[in-house]
């Protein structure tokens, strides 16, 4: 018989965190596979975001790890946000969505959760989530659409042509793989009973999902994952796996240089022949619209909704296709300064903890980094409610906050 005791968790592994964290974002993928594109912004789509935010609420409320020593900072924040919904018009459940998830999750997250913990072990699970969950996603695309893959080299353009699994945003996809990718990394790098067997593994996941990755023609995400890397190799240069990276990325650099046909399918296909698609006329027409604003919306905002709207209908987008602008024109300049102290914050802890834990403070130096590279060319904004904002938001700064709690007591080991 199977002793009941295997089947018993520890209190601390019921208190992870991280795995209410992952819950959150895999109910959201597996929703977009079930009800396929355009879920977003539905009423059963709000619903669902509803239910999960509730169920998130009651998890850290059940489980306080509270700090309120910047409660006055989160008063401040809140005014802004509301002052921002009084422009709001007309008021439905998506525009109470847009302005009081924000103000919800991170009085969860940074105030009512603020001290929670994650320690390797823990981190350790919950990047396999990730890893495994980004699989599922990859291989949908390699079982549903394999002409993506065979005909890569073939195509004439990158538009049209975007590998996106079953996300409405080939965006959305490349980010996910992005963060599986990163995930491997940094499961070979942590685990240091692993065999060379897992490394090997591992390895070969990466590679498929860079595979995938390059196949999204996501400019935006293949830069950021570049940045990652970068700071990743440059900051842990002694890493066997960065000299691997390093060398990787040489011998591949050489052969793109001295291979025409490789050379052309980077700067003319993956690189769009650095066709910019409309962003750099749209920022400059952003720009206008908050130079004309009145004073008060420059502060606090014109409205989501309102400007959603607008974007459609006038401009033929669904956004300002820049994270910053959008914020600005969204929350004010108010709004945009409390991203960025937030974004400078998170900088500073992670640059204090590499005394601590030099690899956990590069990967939470690369988050950071990332995301500030990420949105001027995208519409990923964190603190949002979007489900790749929410998987920005988590995975690239909660998650770390969470992990450089533990290291900063001892616990993380």
């Amino acid at each position: 018989m199977i002793k009941k005791e295997f089947f018993k968790i520890s209190p601390n592994e019921k208190k992870n965190v991280s795995l209410m964290l992952f819950f959150y974002w895999a109910v959201l993928v597996f929703w977009q596979n079930i009800g396929g594109e355009g879920t977003s912004g539905s009423s059963a789509d709000t619903i669902i975001k509803l239910g999960l935010l509730g169920s998130l609420a009651v998890y850290f409320l059940l489980n306080p790890k509270s700090n309120y020593k910047y409660f006055f900072v989160f008063a401040l924040f809140v005014a802004g946000v509301i002052l921002s919904f009084s422009m709001e018009s007309p008021i439905s459940l998506r525009s109470f969505v847009n302005y009081f998830y924000p103000i919800i999750f991170v009085f969860l997250t940074l105030l009512v959760g603020d001290r929670n913990e994650i320690n390797k072990k823990q981190l350790l699970i919950f990047l396999k989530l990730v890893i495994a969950l980004v699989m599922y996603t990859a291989l949908y695309s390699v079982v549903m659409m394999p002409e993506k893959f065979l005909n890569a080299m073939n195509v004439s353009g990158a538009y049209g042509n975007e590998l996106s699994s079953f996300f409405a945003s080939n965006h959305e996809y490349a980010l996910y793989l992005s963060g599986g990718i990163i995930s491997c990394i940094m499961c070979i790098e942590l685990d240091k009973k692993k065999a060379f067997s897992k490394v090997m593994a591992y390895l070969g996941i990466i590679l498929f999902f860079a595979v995938n990755l390059i196949l999204t023609f996501s400019r935006t995400f293949m830069l950021g994952t570049l940045c990652f890397l970068v700071v990743y190799c440059l900051l842990n240069f002694k890493s066997g796996i960065s000299k691997l990276f390093l060398v990787t990325a040489g011998t591949v650099a050489a052969v793109i240089f001295s291979v025409e046909e490789y050379r052309d399918f980077v700067f003319k296909i993956l690189m769009k022949e650095n066709n910019l698609a409309g962003r750099d006329e749209l920022s400059e027409y952003v720009i206008k619209l908050f130079k004309n604003a009145e004073p008060f919306e420059k502060l606090f905002g014109q409205g989501v909704t309102r400007l959603q709207w607008f974007f459609s209908d006038e401009l033929g987008h669904a956004s300002a296709h820049n994270g910053y602008l959008q914020i600005m024109l969204y929350f004010g300049v108010v709004g945009l300064a409390f991203m960025i102290c937030f974004i400078l914050t998170r900088l500073i802890a992670s640059i204090k903890v590499i005394k601590k834990h030099k690899f956990i403070g590069t990967m939470s130096v690369a988050f950071v980094l990332m995301c500030v590279v990420i949105m001027p060319f995208n519409t990923t904004i964190i603190f949002t409610s979007q489900i790749d904002s929410y998987f920005l938001t988590m995975f690239m700064l909660i998650v770390p906050k969470y992990v450089i709690n533990s290291i900063n007591a001892g616990t993380f080991e």
